[in-house]
This record gives structure tokens, C-alpha cells and sequence, in this order.
């Protein structure tokens, strides 16, 4: 069993994708994960789940993965009309994965608002029950 910063909330295809394929390539935009994110260094083992980080609890099933590439870019939207002008900035992640085992969460760290989400899983074998 290991400790594991958690990427949650991925779309449920991106996951089994990952699962399918062993290498997966996605890009980040959502909030919540830019706190693991920004704690990740490419050889780190992350643990990626489509449950929404309020609903990762103990038995919550995953994928554990290792970060093979991790690109972090600002992107600046401008948007004109008359008389006014708006500027949007979207932080963004791409994010290179190798599938290395489904896992299953033992306990959950939550942390502060404004920290990554952690949680302590281990490897589900064929033959292990939930």
C-alpha cells in the first residue's frame, strides 16, 4: 500500500482509456487538480479516478499511473465587442501517463482547501474482493 497525489474527476472514458491502452496523453483544465498537479514530477506515480474528489472514500476503484511527461501553459483568451474588451487566462496541464495497476483507496487525506488530494491505495489483483 502507497500514498498517492489523486487526479479526480476525469472523464469516465479518459480512465478506461487508460486502463485499454497503457499510455495516455490528456490535457487538465479543471481547478480541483491543479494542486496534485503542480506537486507532480515526471517518474511520480499519480491515482486517477472518475469519482468527484467529494466522493473518493474508502474502496473508491482507480488507476495507478506513472508520469512519463508533464507540460503546464497559460492560455490568454481576448474578446472584443463594442466598446469593451475582456481578457480570460485558463491554466492548463498535458499530461503524459503509463498505466501501471487498477488500485483501490484504503484512506483518503483531504487536507486544506487549497491542498492536493491524497490518498493511500493499494493494487487490486484478479482475485481481490471490494
Amino acid at each position: 500500500m502507497a500514498e498517492y497525489l489523486t487526479l479526480s474527476g476525469m472523464r469516465h472514458k479518459v480512465v478506461e482509456d487508460l486502463k485499454r491502452d497503457k499510455v495516455k496523453t490528456m490535457h487538465i483544465t479543471s481547478p480541483h487538480n491543479f494542486f496534485s498537479i503542480m506537486n507532480l514530477n515526471v517518474g511520480d506515480m499519480v491515482f486517477l479516478t472518475d469519482e468527484s474528489p467529494e466522493d473518493i472514500e474508502t474502496r473508491t476503484q482507480g488507476v495507478v499511473a506513472k508520469v512519463r511527461s508533464r507540460q503546464i501553459s497559460m492560455q490568454r483568451f481576448y474578446h472584443a465587442s463594442e466598446g469593451s474588451s475582456e481578457e480570460r487566462e485558463i491554466l492548463s496541464a498535458r499530461l503524459q501517463l503509463e498505466k501501471k495497476f487498477v488500485a483501490v483507496v484504503k484512506a483518503v487525506n483531504r487536507g486544506d482547501l487549497g491542498t492536493a488530494l491524497i490518498v493511500r491505495a493499494e493494487r487490486v489483483l484478479s482475485y481481490h474482493a471490494l
